[in-house]
């Protein structure tokens, strides 16, 4: 990627930060530079990705588990679509846990601004991930986000993703015919939901109609589910990660060895970057 556009992508993803304000999506503390470094300081998230508990410590989740993580999200995105926002990167590693075990979405580096009606064409995101339309070239909506939510609650269930495959363009073709089949185990009302979500119909994709998030939250798979006091952050999370911050008690006889800096960031460069 040329130099010019590496800066556009991270004056975005600062723009973009610094207009967030939700429990359910990472959050921006602070931003500064010097002659070399551009630092974005994010509010500490400590418990880790659902990657991690998902993959390597609790496994495929129970659906009532499952379904505070699939909220959680959803909240984000609905957070981030109310505010123009095509996320296009939905995955269990971009999804952090606090320390009330609740999830918040990270990781702006390819988000756009997308405002009702419109459409980008880039191919962004993750493959497992992409919607039919990137594929196809149709051009990418809100919509794209909701297919990716189908494919993580599909994969917080089971343990893998819906469509995956040995060789990416075998996956790819999965994807474009939307060919899928869930495990015995799924619950009826879950396999309603990931029908909805992985439409590959964008107009009849859960999530795209004229009512947008409301359309998901009302699903029956969420029957039950408070949504008010999700949002509130009062509903108790099914797993507290184990976060103790302790202080790094000081060396006395620490050695210190010179370390390379990098390059320093080029004067015309650095007029795009005022008040970072």
């Amino acid at each position: 990627r040329p130099p010019n556009m590496k800066v556009d992508v991270i004056v975005q993803e600062k723009q973009l930060l610094q207009g967030l304000h939700s429990n359910f999506c990472i959050q921006m503390a602070a931003t500064a530079q010097d002659s070399r470094n551009l630092y974005l300081m994010m509010h500490p998230v400590l418990g880790g990705e659902l990657f991690t508990l998902v993959a390597e410590k609790l496994g495929p989740l129970p659906e009532d588990k499952a379904r505070f993580y699939a909220a959680c999200t959803v909240l984000g995105l609905e957070y981030l679509h109310d505010n123009n926002i095509l996320y296009r990167d939905l995955k269990l590693e971009n999804l952090l846990i606090d320390s009330r075990g609740y999830l918040k979405i990270a990781d702006l580096g390819i988000a756009k601004r997308l405002n009702p009606g419109e459409k980008t064409y880039t191919f962004k995101g993750t493959p497992d991930y992409m919607a039919p339309e990137y594929l196809n070239n149709a051009g990418v909506t809100h919509a794209a986000d909701w297919w990716a939510l189908g494919v993580l609650i599909f994969e917080i269930n089971s343990g893998y993703t819906p469509f995956q495959a040995n060789e990416p363009m075998d996956m790819f073709k999965k994807i474009v015919q939307g060919a899928y089949s869930c495990p015995r185990s799924f619950s009826p009302a879950l396999v309603s939901l990931l029908s909805g979500l992985l439409e590959r119909r964008v107009a009849q994709r859960l999530g795209s109609g004229v009512t947008g998030s409301l359309e998901v939250k009302q699903h029956p798979w969420f029957a039950g589910l408070d949504w008010a006091s999700l949002k509130e952050m009062k509903m108790p999370a099914p797993w507290l990660p184990d976060v103790e911050i302790r202080r790094i008690p000081e060396a006395p006889d620490v050695q210190t060895h010179p370390v390379s800096l990098g390059k320093h960031i080029p004067a015309a460069m650095q007029t795009k970057f005022a008040d970072f």
